[in-house]
This record gives structure tokens, sequence and C-alpha cells, in this order.
């Protein structure tokens, strides 16, 4: 701003405020919710005030009313009585910390590229998966960003692999430069172009070791007419990778994941679960329900709904804050009803406020 470079100045805050939304207070949401006020909780909400404070003071310049409205619901007695005649917040430079830093962005480029290949394969993140296998250059995160990924990506396993490990995961396929070979190899360019057509319709072992010894050597040796030859990376030959069948990729910067997206019973009733608890989600909002209230909740659903309800009951009320779960086919007395597509099977819920 001192250099009047309004848009760089207000792409930073805009940069900033998605942080805050979509990454630190959506992560936090389980802090937020506790019903006692824990040290953790407590943690959460103060970060967050800070956050918040500060953030209207440097946005005071470009939006006034919104921010000196913000400000009047955050101010205390003892602060100033509008946002304008704040002091503007000053930089401390020793309170940063560059290796967390450094995790969380290296974390986002993971989740980044993995939300990237659920994309690809169309499969919503309410769809839980067994694995996501990341390959990055950088060290191995420390388990609090790994769980984050988990949590971020919907997966059960993370797997870190090396560049060689990255074939098992892959079909590779040798790819040939034919003007190449025929200089190099002269009449026998046309007995090794057939050796090379039959190793690309080996089984998937015979060419992942074929892919690695390429990789690690730059050279692949072949027999060909009984002579041996030897062919280069990138003169003669190159590997192409394609993900093998079940397997979908997603990148960000240097950062690969790659998602298992073969899924087995139990996978599909945790996506049908989810499902449910995120439809249930909008009735209460739909409903008019407060975040915090309490309800009590009915449902009717095809057999398949009702066994996993009636499996991940629990999980179902701590995510929806109901104090109970019920069967039931009467929806006379429920202050709100409607009829859910719970991937493409059919349910019906009521709710009613648990009055104290």
């Amino acid at each position: 701003m001192d250099e009047y470079d309004i848009v760089g100045a207000a792409d930073a805050l805009k940069q900033f405020i998605d942080d805050v939304s979509n990454w630190y207070v959506r992560n936090s949401r389980a802090r937020f919710w506790g019903n006692q006020w824990t040290e953790d909780k407590i943690a959460a909400f103060t970060t967050l005030y800070e956050v918040l404070i500060n953030l209207v003071k440097l946005m005071a310049p470009f939006v006034p009313f919104v921010t000196e409205a913000i400000y009047q619901n955050l101010r205390t007695d003892q602060m100033p009585e509008s946002v304008h005649l704040c002091d503007w917040p000053q930089v401390n430079q020793t309170l940063r910390d560059a290796e967390l830093e450094a995790q969380m962005e290296r974390t986002r480029q993971i989740v980044t590229a993995g939300l990237q290949a659920r994309n690809k394969a169309q499969i919503k993140v309410r769809q839980p998966l067994a694995l996501a296998a990341i390959v990055s250059d950088g060290p191995l995160l420390e388990e609090e960003y790994q769980q984050l990924i988990r949590q971020e990506l919907n997966v059960k396993r993370l797997q870190w692999l090396s560049a060689e490990q990255l074939f098992a995961f892959y079909t590779p396929k040798l790819e040939y430069e034919k003007s190449a070979l025929g200089k190099d190899l002269r009449g026998l360019a046309p007995k090794a172009l057939a050796v090379l057509e039959e190793l690309n319709k080996a089984d998937h072992d015979k060419r992942v070791q074929l892919a690695q010894e390429l990789h690690t050597h730059k050279k692949l040796r072949l027999t060909v007419e009984g002579q041996e030859i030897e062919l280069s990376e990138g003169t003669h030959l190159r590997v192409v990778l394609a993900p093998r069948a079940g397997y979908v990729e997603g990148a960000e910067g240097d950062v690969r994941v790659l998602l298992d997206t073969r899924l087995d019973d139990a996978l599909r009733q945790e996506g049908l679960v989810r499902e449910f608890v995120r439809l249930v989600q909008e009735c209460r909002k739909e409903a008019g329900f407060e975040v915090s209230d309490r309800i009590e909740l009915y449902y009717e659903a095809d057999p398949e709904v009702q066994a996993v309800l009636e499996r991940f009951a629990q999980h179902v009320q701590e995510e929806t804050l109901a104090v109970t779960l019920q069967r039931n086919s009467s929806f006379e007395r429920v202050e709100f009803s409607k009829e859910l597509d719970v991937n493409g099977r059919r349910a019906r819920v009521g709710l009613t406020r648990r009055r104290a």
C-alpha cells in the first residue's frame, strides 16, 4: 500500500481470508464445537479472535463499513471506539515458525494434488478411500500433518513412495524413437522394434523391472538376434507411465498423489453414512435450527441405508447433534421432514429440536 499497489494488497488479503475460512476454521470445527471449555477450545477461539481483530484493521481502508460492523462485534470496552481509530497492526517476525509453515505448505500441496485426483475420478470427498500414495522430494511429514492429510482426502492410509517405488502403481510402456534406432542399429533396427513391442506386451512386473532399469541406469541392454545392444534413455527410449486400473493421479508443484479408487463394501457403507450426515445437516439449515441446537432425529430408509445407520448410529448422532436416532414411520409430530436421496437410495428424515 505504501507503493500504491492496492490490487496487490487486496489480493494478499483475499488469499489470507481464504486460508482462514477454508483451511483453519474448517479444520478446527471439532475444536469449536466441543461441549466443555477445554484449553484446546479456548486456544482455538483465542487464535481466531486475534486473527479477526487484526484482519479488520488491515481491511478497514478497503471496506470501511463492513469492517466497522465486524469490529463493533469484536471490540471490548478497553479498545478504541472505531476500527478507524485503531493503530495499524505491527509485524513481529520473531513469532514466525519457518519449519511449521514449510510443513503446513507441504501438507496443503499434497491435499491439493489429492483433491485434484478425486476430481478426475469424479469421487466425492465424502466417499472414503483406502489409500493415497504420495511421491514427494520433501522430508516425511510428522504424524499430525499426516493425520490432517488423511482427514482432508478422506483416506484410510498414506503410503510415501520414492520415484522407483512409483512404478508399482503405474503401467509402464517403452516408447522408442524409430529414427534414432534406425541410425544406430541399422539392419538390426526392425528386429529391435519387434523385441520392444513384445516387451510392451509383457506382464506388469516385467515391464516395471525394465522401467526401473532404464530409470536407474539411463540405459537398457537387450539381446537381439543373438547380439547384445544398448539403448539409451532420451535418445532411443523413454518410459511412458499411465496409472494402473483403479488408481488416479493428481499433481501440485513437485508433489504427485495417486489415489486408490477401488471401493469395497466397508468403504461404500462409510460413504453412505457420510452422505446421510451431510443431508441431515442441510435439513437442519432448512429448518432454521441453530448450529448448537440438539435434535431428535427420526428416519425411514431402504434396507441398505437402515443397516448402515444402525451400524454407525453413534457417529451420526455426534455429527448431527442428535440426542436420539430412531426408526419411525410416523413424522406427524416432527418440526421438519424431508425425502432424501442418499447416493441413489431412498430415505426420509424427521427433525425436532430437543427442548431443555
